[in-house]
């Protein structure tokens, strides 16, 4: 009889989990989902909870059961006699994380193997966490877990306004002042402001507080004390609301593409230096509230600090107006970048670069740093890429690693001439 372990937090249980454990359920003679207790967590249900909600699911599986493992999980596979550890995997960064686990467990347990089921394009783009985030803010969870997981997470959430409610009550007012305070900051310090920029663009919105907030990057927080917050939850949010809007558009592109062909051009479209290049094209740099000392280094046009902005903006008006207004925007500089495959801000040079290298030999590329010009504001890095101490191309660049990308597409021409 060939036993398999799924283990997970479950915290909820997603359908994306559910989808697995039915094919888990057919290739194993029996399946035990095992809840792994990890105190490192801000659980939202408890074990016990999460438990009945599994086996409330998974009545009808005759050859699957729930059971509970704290300590080390090979030493719970190992328990429960079973020799296969059943992990899901959603994309290549989930896949480099277990691909590490496995080898960890492997060296704990050699007898105990690791075997990665690829979940179901429509359960790949959202993880328990990202669920209990859209949630917290109210937002309708029934398309991604089960009916009785929803009923339980609007109870959860429900008990815990009515309660927060019954604690803020008598500071409720004060409460309110500072925010309108602190919005109030906020657009003072700007002339023409995000909200004009909206406005001008027939982008939908309503809560300026979020706006202000997607808007204020950490070093400003810590020199307005009025300030309430900075915009890393709202980055947090905004990422997951690009991914699902990024897939569901290349999933729907025509021809169709393949699962690896969708990951690579996701990847493309949503990295750092793609997400600063669309907040350059909207004109969101003006916008981004910093302190004194990053504006004076030249924060407002560094691409983590421009491509964190347009993820908080995303996720502001997310939770304001929906999907609506995200779409507006991502539209506007999304759908043409899917469709200009040679964009150089989409293209990753120096991958491309190293695939033809090590097409012919297993030799590295090496990048060096020439040159440094400029104000510390506003430098100009230029690099060389060397194979083997021989200069294949030279590039330059507001940061080094942009300048990297640009001596690779230099090399790159060079070699596909």
């Amino acid at each position: 009889m060939r036993k398999a372990v799924f283990p997970g937090s479950f915290d909820p249980v997603t359908l994306g989990h559910l989808h697995l454990i039915e094919r888990a359920a057919r290739l194993y003679d029996e399946v035990i989902v095992v809840i792994a207790v990890n105190s490192a967590k801000n659980a939202l249900f408890s074990i016990e909870e999460r438990k009945a909600l599994l086996m409330e699911n998974l009545r009808s599986a005759a050859n699957v059961r729930v059971d509970v493992a704290e300590g080390l999980l090979v030493d719970k596979v190992r328990q429960l006699g079973a020799d296969v550890m059943l992990r899901g995997v959603r994309d290549v960064q989930d896949f480099a994380y277990e691909k590490q686990i496995a080898w960890a467990n492997h060296e704990l347990d050699a007898s105990i193997e690791t075997v990665c089921l690829f979940a179901n394009e429509g359960y790949g783009s959202l993880s328990s966490s990202i669920i209990r985030e859209f949630a917290s803010y109210g937002k309708d969870v029934s398309r991604y877990v089960p009916a009785n997981v929803a009923r339980a997470i609007r109870k959860k959430y429900e008990k815990s306004e009515k309660t927060k409610e019954s604690s803020i009550k008598t500071g409720k007012e004060k409460s309110i002042r500072m925010a309108q305070t602190a919005s109030a900051a906020v657009e003072k310090t700007m002339k023409k402001t995000m909200f004009d920029w909206l406005k001008e663009n027939r982008i939908p919105y309503g809560r300026k507080d979020l706006i202000n907030e997607a808007l204020t990057h950490s070093s400003y927080l810590n020199e307005h004390k009025e300030v309430l917050h900075d915009n890393e939850r709202l980055e947090f949010m905004g990422d997951a609301v690009l991914q699902l809007w990024t897939t569901e558009k290349l999933f729907q592109l025509e021809p169709l593409l393949s699962e690896g062909q969708m990951t690579t051009l996701r990847s493309q479209l949503v990295c750092e230096a793609a997400l600063a290049h669309y907040s350059r094209e909207l004109g969101w740099g003006a916008y981004l509230l910093l302190g004194v000392g990053e504006e004076r280094t030249g924060g407002r046009d560094r691409d983590s600090l421009l491509a964190d902005m347009f993820e908080a903006m995303l996720g502001a008006l997310y939770l304001d107006q929906g999907m609506k207004p995200v779409s507006m925007i991502l539209e506007r500089v999304l759908t043409p970048a899917i469709s200009e495959p040679k964009n150089e801000v989409l293209i990753d040079y120096k991958t491309k670069l190293q695939e033809v290298v090590q097409a012919d030999s297993r030799k590295t590329l090496q990048y060096e740093l020439l040159n440094t010009q400029g104000p510390t504001n506003h430098p100009e890095f230029e690099m060389a890429v060397l194979l083997d101490g021989i200069v294949l191309g030279k590039g330059k660049g507001n940061s080094k690693k942009r300048a990297e990308q640009m001596a690779a597409k230099a090399a790159f021409e060079k070699m596909a001439r």
